[in-house]
Formats: C-alpha cells, sequence, structure tokens
C-alpha cells in the first residue's frame, strides 16, 4: 500500500503534469493555418502519408519512424471518429493545418509525460522533494516548452531518455531482475526511434549494471545481453525501413551526416569544424539559465560525495550526448534536448543539498526547528531564484504563440496592392501565397544569404523577405560578415513597399518585408 507521503508526492507530480499541458495547450494553433517551425512538415506530411495510404514505409528517414506511426494512428483514430459521427473524414487529398494541430497535441502530451517520468527518477535517486523541483524545472524549461507545442522529434527523445534512465536506476538497485533490463531496452528503442542520438541513453543502462553489486553475476551478464539485443530490436520494430529500405535509408543518413560535417547554413554553423562551444553557450543562456546552471554544478558535487556511482548514471547520457552532437560543424540547441532533463535533476539535487545541510540530521530539538525553518527558506529562494527566469520566458513563448501570426496581415497586402500575374519570390517562412492564389507566379527560394538565389533574381517582380533568416544571420554576426553585407547591399538597390513586423502584442510572426525589385 502507498503511504500518505507517497501518494502526496505523486499527486503533486501529475498536477504539475497536467498544469503544463493546460497553460501550453492554446499554443498548438501558433502560426495557424501558416507554416510554424520549419522541421513540422516532415513529420505531419510523413503521418499523413501513412495513415491515408496504409504504406508504413514513411520514405523519409532524416528522422526515425516511431513518431511517424504514433501520429499517424491518431490520424486514424481521428478519421474513424468523424466518419462514424458522418463527418468529411481526417484524410483528404494532403495534409491541412488541422493535422499540423493535431500533430502537436500528440507531441504536447509526450512532453508532459517527461515531467511525472523525471519527478519519478529524481524521488528515486536523490529525493522526493528534489524530483518535484526538477519537475518544476522542467515544466517551466524555455526550451522544453517552446518545443512541447510543435510536431518535432526533440521532446520525445527526452521523455523516453528519462525513463531509460530511471530503467537505469531500478538495474542498479535490483541489477539481476530481468524485467528491469526489458524495460530499459524498450525505452532506449524507443528514444533511437524517435532520434538516433537517442540510442546513446544506453550507456547510463549499461554503466548501471557494472557499477552495481549483483548477487550473481552470471545473471546480471545474461540480463544485460538480452538488453543489448532488445534495443536494436525495439528500434528496428519501430523504424523497419531502416532494414528494409536500406539503400535509400543510408543515402539520406549519409546526406544528412554530410550536411552537418561541412555545413548548410551560415546561420547555424560554427566558424569551425566544431561546436562545443556554441552548444555550451547556448545551453546555459537559451536553455537552462544561470541559477538552474549553478545549483546544477552543486548538484554534481552533492552526488559526488553521496550517489557517486549515480551521479555517473546520470551524467552520462547528456555527456554523451553533448560530446557526438557538439562534433559537428552545424549546431542547433534543440539537438540537446533530450538530455535536459537529466540536467535540470542536477540543478534540483543541488537546491535539496544546500537545504538537507542546512536542515541538518543530529542538532537537538530546540536548534533543529532553528534549522527546519532555515533550511525551508533556503529551499524556497532556491527554488524561486531558478523557477524566475525559465518561467518567464517560457510564459513568453506561450503568449506570443498564441497571438495571430504577421503572415495573415502580409498575405491580404500582397492580395490589395501586387497586380495578378506578377512573378513573386519568397524566401522560407514566408506566407504560402500559392496555397490561396493561383494568379501569381511564385518561386520559394530558400533564403538570399545562398549566391545562386541572388543571382536569378531578374526572373522577379517581387520578393518577399522573411526575417526569420535574415534577422538569425544578424543575431549571430560574427563570422557571417559577409552575409550581412550582401543582404544590406542587396536590398538597398531595391523598393520596400510595406514591412510586417511582429511586435509580441497584438502579432507575431517573422517580420515580412514585401520588395519591389529594380532591373
Amino acid at each position: 500500500m502507498i503511504s500518505r507521503s507517497r501518494a502526496a508526492f505523486y499527486i503533486l507530480a501529475a498536477l504539475l503534469v497536467v498544469v503544463a499541458f493546460v497553460v501550453r495547450y492554446p499554443a498548438v494553433w501558433y502560426s495557424y493555418p501558416f507554416s510554424g517551425h520549419p522541421d513540422e512538415h516532415h513529420m505531419v506530411n510523413a503521418a499523413f502519408g501513412i495513415a491515408r495510404t496504409g504504406d508504413l514505409n514513411p520514405h523519409i528517414y532524416k528522422y526515425p519512424s516511431l513518431n511517424f506511426y504514433l501520429i499517424a494512428g491518431v490520424y486514424r483514430i481521428r478519421h474513424a471518429v468523424s466518419a462514424i459521427f458522418g463527418g468529411p473524414g481526417f484524410l483528404g487529398e494532403q495534409a491541412s493545418p488541422d493535422h499540423y494541430v493535431v500533430a502537436r497535441i500528440v507531441i504536447l502530451t509526450l512532453a508532459c509525460l517527461t515531467i511525472l517520468a523525471l519527478a519519478e527518477l529524481g524521488r528515486r535517486m536523490a529525493h522526493p522533494v528534489a524530483g518535484l523541483l526538477a519537475a518544476a524545472l522542467l515544466a517551466a524549461n524555455p526550451i522544453q516548452t517552446s518545443l512541447s507545442f510543435t510536431a518535432t522529434v526533440d521532446t520525445t527523445v527526452g521523455l523516453w531518455a528519462t525513463c531509460a534512465v530511471l530503467a537505469a536506476v531500478w538495474i542498479y538497485e535490483e541489477p539481476t531482475r530481468l524485467r528491469n533490463y526489458i524495460a530499459a531496452g524498450i525505452f532506449v528503442g524507443f528514444a533511437g526511434a524517435s532520434k538516433y542520438p537517442g540510442c546513446l541513453v544506453a550507456l547510463p543502462v549499461i554503466l548501471a549494471s557494472l557499477l552495481s553489486r549483483p548477487r550473481s553475476r552470471r545473471a546480471q551478464i545474461r540480463n544485460l545481453c538480452i538488453f543489448l539485443l532488445l534495443c536494436p530490436a525495439v528500434f528496428l520494430a519501430t523504424t523497419p525501413f531502416a532494414a528494409l529500405d536500406f539503400h535509400n535509408f543510408w543515402t539520406q543518413m549519409s546526406a544528412e551526416g554530410r550536411a552537418y560535417a561541412t555545413g548548410q547554413d551560415p546561420t547555424t554553423e560554427s566558424p569551425t569544424g566544431i561546436s562545443y562551444v556554441q552548444y555550451a553557450d547556448e545551453m546555459w543562456k537559451k536553455c537552462l539559465g544561470v541559477w538552474p546552471t549553478v545549483f546544477g554544478g552543486i548538484g554534481i558535487a552533492w552526488f559526488a560525495w553521496r550517489k557517486w556511482r549515480l551521479g555517473i548514471v546520470l551524467l552520462s547520457f547528456p555527456l554523451a550526448l553533448y560530446l557526438f552532437i557538439g562534433s559537428f560543424k552545424v549546431f542547433f540547441v534543440r539537438n540537446l534536448i533530450g538530455g535536459v532533463p537529466c540536467l535540470l535533476l542536477f540543478s534540483a539535487a543541488g537546491v535539496h543539498g544546500c537545504w538537507s545541510l542546512v536542515r541538518g540530521e543530529t542538532a537537538s530539538f530546540a536548534f533543529r526547528s532553528v534549522r527546519w525553518w532555515a533550511a525551508a527558506l533556503l529551499l524556497a529562494a532556491g527554488a524561486t531564484v531558478s523557477l524566475y527566469w525559465p518561467v518567464t520566458v517560457s510564459r513568453d513563448h506561450i503568449r506570443r504563440a498564441s497571438l495571430p501570426d504577421t503572415r495573415n496581415s502580409t498575405l491580404e497586402w500582397i492580395r490589395a496592392n501586387i497586380p495578378a500575374n506578377s512573378r513573386i519570390a519568397r524566401e522560407m517562412e514566408t506566407p504560402p501565397i500559392e496555397l490561396y492564389y493561383n494568379d501569381y507566379q511564385v518561386a520559394p527560394i530558400g533564403t538570399l544569404v545562398r549566391p545562386d538565389q541572388r543571382s536569378l533574381m531578374n526572373q522577379y517582380d517581387y520578393l518577399i523577405v522573411g526575417s526569420s533568416l535574415y534577422e538569425r544571420v544578424r543575431r549571430r554576426a560574427r563570422g557571417l560578415e559577409r552575409e550581412i553585407r550582401s543582404y544590406d547591399e542587396f536590398l538597398s538597390k531595391q523598393t520596400i513597399l510595406a514591412k510586417f513586423l511582429g511586435d509580441g502584442v497584438n502579432n507575431t510572426g517573422p517580420a515580412n518585408l514585401v520588395v519591389q525589385l529594380r532591373h
């Protein structure tokens, strides 16, 4: 029977999950009906194709297939429910904006479940207080929040990786129990089937087994071998066409690897061949925050002092992920989000360690009472300073995501002011004019950063510039002086007819510039 304190812990953890879901839910309509995150179309179109045709081959291997199948299953259920009630169905000729919303809800649900998994991990590894604080930090984490309402793969890696580390703790506690290894193999397989680097979470499981003290070394070795066989088996069961369509899989993966190694966009590249410095800089500035980083260092010291074996298990996955991802030229901080729950547990353990140190264990009753109040104040202060920045930033992310998109205004202005049959070139993340009006000749061109695109401008009458790319170049100005100068020189020779800027109050989205090209 669960004790009252344990029941209270799970109630509070579940409450955090519910609050996180309810607060983030309105943001699943962000940018509606336009594209939001630039990678969402990969997942939505692949899942839609699977649901509509029944062909389980996603024909895209940039990402593994687990999320495709989960979302496709929800699409099929949504279609069946609509048919039962006489609706038009949900599997038409092509994916609609509503398919993006449904996919985002699926990802949001999985992302919020990570909070519950982290709470349990923190309870087992450190203390119930540390578990709840880690869960609160994850619920408020800006990167976790902003990606949880997009149809992307990163937050789902965080769920399965956290579950795999939790299974590693089970293995450390009971190293000869087979079901612990089976659970770990399933979670590691799911992590790799969400995003390929997720397979690195096998490392903490192996370390937990090796650092444990089994009653039977033979049973431990047998179970570890079963785990090592189960990981690829689960991966292939959820991404089967990595083997069944190996040629295309290998071709796409090789191209993706070359793009990350050699660079694909000056705005997302390190000036050197590696990106360790860039990832470290963005992690504490944009993802963790100053105080969680400080307490994370204290938490690492606390684990080294009190539970060094479990500390190694907990640190191994985010460290391995950092070493692998940082070895490439291209960097996106979201690539490290799978390891963020483990890092936030170190932060929570740091706050808990300070609290337990002040609280003490052996003082007299009167002195202990003073210590108790001092420890309570310290815990409250540590939690407050750790949560203030992420809560503020995450709240702003959700608020902005819930505002109307600037591309609506841009589209309306184009219709009212640009003559029919005009030739229009548009950058990425500008309104898809061709989907709404068929009396313009529209060409999506990617980005003007590429010289081959600028050389084609004499073929068009108008250009729609999206600041999501232009401003990204400016924010990362170091090493991109040539690209900035090229952008500025080109635009200075053209006529800017209109600007639509997201003020963060009435609307949001990329700033769009409508440019009349001079020939």
